[in-house]
């Protein structure tokens, strides 16, 4: 990843940050919004660990939903 992201500055900025990278499509921006060595759980019991893993689960979570509220 070679953008340089805005990044959430508050729990409200997280939120906005999240949906609109999200609508967009943007799978490298959302795993932006995670620590290089972070850990995530999505879906229920599959965990992801590192940058790399969960980008690869938001980019083959938005080939199946495309739009966040």
């Amino acid at each position: 990843m070679t953008t340089a992201y805005e990044q959430a500055a508050t729990p409200e900025d997280l939120a906005r940050l999240w949906v609109d990278r999200a609508n967009a499509g943007d799978a490298d921006g959302l795993a932006a919004l995670y620590e290089k060595d972070a850990v995530m759980v999505f879906p229920m019991g599959v965990e992801h660990v590192g940058r790399d893993a969960i980008r690869t689960a938001f980019a083959h979570m938005l080939q199946h939903y495309t739009h966040f509220e």
